[in-house]
């Protein structure tokens, strides 16, 4: 009954069968040291692939409203998005109208969002605006622009973007084909997120199955809006 508390919550934990967790580390901890069988989640880090048969304005949509949700602070927002080079540009305009707005200059990005090794506190969980004046960008992107892509290419710990950032930054990686693509998915949970879920926009019915079979992941999200999808909303 309400109130709710972190006495109560652990009180609870203590007393029932099975626990299963998510939210915070705090939150996932407590469970895992409450003497209870649990269940509960790991890092999120979510990457997804754009092919060249999706349908485009319909992904740059669904990523929008997936990528701004919370602020991006869901373990299933998309951090990272894997384009097949036909049609990098055409995904690019598309992103534009559905209120992204690509900055080409990791170096500064990547400066702005880390400080001292550690996520800026000023940037992670942000409204757009002031999102967008933590990172140094006002008048650098469109008016009523809600998170900004950031093309690279590196993976791994020496290339901050390819984790989990937790604000509405996007990266953004360029494939050659529909096989590069699934590798460097790959390549980037196997870095950070693995167990977690993928997702893919694309109008080829094999593709999903090939993407699963690749990739240690628990979910395959097809032509959806995946912090909605990964919460039973298919939508």
């Amino acid at each position: 009954p309400a109130p709710g508390s972190k006495e109560k919550t652990q009180r609870l934990m203590d007393m029932c069968d099975m626990i299963v967790a998510t939210g915070s580390q705090n939150n996932v901890h407590r469970a895992q040291t409450a003497g209870t069988p649990s269940v509960a989640v790991g890092a999120g880090n979510v990457a997804v692939i754009v092919d060249e048969t999706a349908n485009l304005a319909d992904a740059a949509e669904k990523i929008r409203a997936s990528k701004t949700f919370d602020n991006a602070t869901s373990c299933s927002s998309e951090n990272a998005v894997v384009v097949v080079d036909a049609v990098r540009d055409a995904f690019i305009a598309a992103i534009a109208r559905a209120g992204g707005a690509v900055v080409d200059d990791e170096p500064a990005i990547v400066g702005a969002l880390w400080r001292d090794g550690h996520l800026n506190t000023q940037v992670i969980a942000q409204d757009a605006d002031k999102m967008i004046a933590a990172l140094g960008l006002e008048g650098q992107v469109p008016q009523g622009t809600e998170y900004i892509v950031v093309p690279t290419s590196g993976i791994g710990s020496e290339h901050p973007l390819s984790g989990e950032k937790l604000s509405r930054v996007l990266a953004l990686y360029s494939a050659r084909d529909f096989d590069e693509a699934v590798a460097m998915t790959r390549k980037i949970q196997l870095h950070q997120g693995a167990g977690h879920s993928v997702g893919l926009h694309t109008t080829d019915n094999d593709r999903p199955v090939l993407l699963a079979k690749a990739i240690p992941t628990s979910r395959v999200i097809v032509n959806q809006a995946h912090t909605f999808a990964t919460g039973g909303a298919f939508t």
